[in-house]
């Protein structure tokens, strides 16, 4: 009788013979993926797509299946959760994930120094019914036009529209009544977390971990307690080439709203990606973002449809 075939297992005839996988540290990471619950996991990406999409080594996923993390097996393939796999990419500094997010951030901190004048935007975005017959209606949430939204029509099957975003100016610092409490948030772990999850006040405070909207609820409901006004904003990131999407909180001091961001400074100061003897959870991120609304708004619509967007910028020239 023939001897049943052996189950191949996914990794098998794609990793080198040998391969060691403990140059990847997965105990820095593994323990708060595990803090997760599965229920609000998407196990869609395989494993192909994880290595050839998103240039995670073939050795680190096989190593994240044998020492337990999240992953599910269907026929010959594993699967994995996309925000799993951000998160290890993030704090393990492999794969292009990681590569894109540290390097937009940290050209917005670099940027922050630098743009003295503001800087030009343009929204961009293509008609997602090419043909129809009409003229496409559009509809852009810019920064600094609080909830007024702009609207406009044009005859071409895609948009263009060109933004001047003024520089933040001089900021107060900080009160020194929450320098303790920017500490205390700025404590926290950033990590990309499930959308089920977002925003979770108990989940923030059991596990450690959030996301940018996340801190941004939690710094401004504890300025609140202490009696401060305080602010969730939505807007834009200042990272040139691109503007991208973000989330902080703002606290009125002297009359004036002031971002602040001490989670993503803390991480990127753990990343030894910014200058420590300038930035500190302290120091307002004002200089690096930009003020669309209080919660998230989609930036362009098409005849009232959120539509994906690009965001050129550049500095201010002429300053």
């Amino acid at each position: 009788m023939d001897k049943p075939e052996r189950p191949v297992s996914p990794f098998e005839k794609r990793t080198p013979a040998g391969s060691d996988t403990s140059e990847f540290d997965l105990a820095r990471v593994l323990p708060k993926l595990l803090l997760i619950p599965d229920r609000a996991r998407r196990f869609s990406i395989s494993t192909r797509e994880a290595n050839r999409r998103f240039g995670m080594p073939l050795a680190l996923l096989e190593a994240l299946v044998t020492d337990g993390g999240p992953s599910r097996r269907r026929r010959d393939e594993v699967y994995f959760d996309r925000h799993d796999l951000f998160n290890v990419s993030l704090h393990l500094g492999v794969g292009s994930m990681a590569r894109v997010a540290q390097r937009t951030w940290a050209a917005a901190f670099r940027n922050a120094l630098l743009a003295t004048s503001g800087h030009d935007l343009e929204y961009q975005a293509t008609c997602p019914i090419p043909g129809h017959g009409q003229a496409c209606s559009w509809t852009l949430a810019l920064p600094g036009h609080a909830s007024d939204d702009v609207r406009l029509h044009t005859d071409e099957g895609s948009l263009k529209y060109g933004v001047k975003v003024p520089a933040c100016g001089e900021l107060p610092p900080a009160p020194e009544l929450i320098a303790d409490l920017l500490e205390e948030v700025g404590s926290l772990e950033l990590m990309r977390i499930p959308p089920s999850l977002q925003g979770d006040a108990a989940f923030i405070t059991m596990t450690g971990m959030t996301d940018c909207l996340g801190a941004a609820a939690l710094l401004a409901d504890r300025a609140r307690e202490r009696g401060l006004r305080s602010r969730q904003s939505f807007g834009l990131m200042l990272a040139p080439p691109f503007a991208n999407v973000h989330h902080w909180a703002e606290i009125e001091v002297d009359g004036v709203w002031v971002p602040f961001d001490p989670v993503m400074v803390n991480a990127m100061l753990r990343w030894r990606l910014v200058d420590p003897e300038y930035w500190h959870v302290g120091r307002s991120v004002g200089p690096l973002v930009a003020r669309v609304a209080d919660a998230y708004v989609p930036l362009v619509r098409h005849e009232g449809a959120e539509v994906p967007a690009s965001l050129p910028m550049s500095r201010t020239a002429g300053h």
